[in-house]
């Protein structure tokens, strides 16, 4: 809805609603009739103004360079702000990464020393291992054991892989 403080008295005189009417301590000191004449050229004057183009006066479209200065300023820490939340995020988690995969490394168990590797039924013992074989490690059916679990399967003849030789690194030779 159009407003009439949006428009100055001048604007209204010139559309014809005051007429000479200098302002709006004299319209409480008028008679009722008048009021409602001039409440009426009022309405009118609104709708003829509410019709036509809004005007804006002294209103300088180019802003100033300092005002453009301060403008970019304001675009540019933004940004920076923006971007510098975005690094902290990145570091924060990064630094996440970092503790659990040391925390990984400190809570996973020492490779074990000496591995049985079964056979594909997970029942018969292939092989003796070292703990570094590459060989165990390809064939992915290996268990960990101890130095004296190793010797005895050794001492009842299951084979020395032939890549590690843990008969002899167990001091058992044939």
């Amino acid at each position: 809805m159009f407003s009439l403080t949006c428009r100055s008295a001048s604007q209204l005189r010139a559309a014809g609603a005051l007429g000479s009417f200098p302002g709006a301590q004299r319209a409480q000191a008028m008679p009722t009739c008048a009021r409602a004449r001039l409440a009426a050229a009022a309405r009118e004057a609104v709708q003829r103004l509410s019709r036509q183009e809004p005007r804006i006066e002294h209103v300088n479209d180019e802003p100033s360079r300092l005002q453009m200065l301060r403008f970019a300023r304001r675009v540019v820490v933004q940004q920076a702000t923006t971007a510098l939340a975005q690094l902290d995020e990145w570091i924060a988690v990064e630094e996440r990464r970092e503790a659990e995969r040391r925390r990984g490394e400190e809570m996973r168990p020492p490779p074990a020393e000496w591995l049985i590797q079964y056979g594909l039924n997970h029942t018969n013992v292939d092989a003796v291992h070292t703990g570094e074989c590459w060989a165990a490690a390809e064939s992915g059916r290996c268990r960990p054991v101890t130095r004296q679990q190793a010797l005895e399967a050794l001492r009842q003849q299951v084979p020395a892989c032939v890549h590690c030789r843990p008969d002899t690194a167990l001091g058992i030779l044939d």
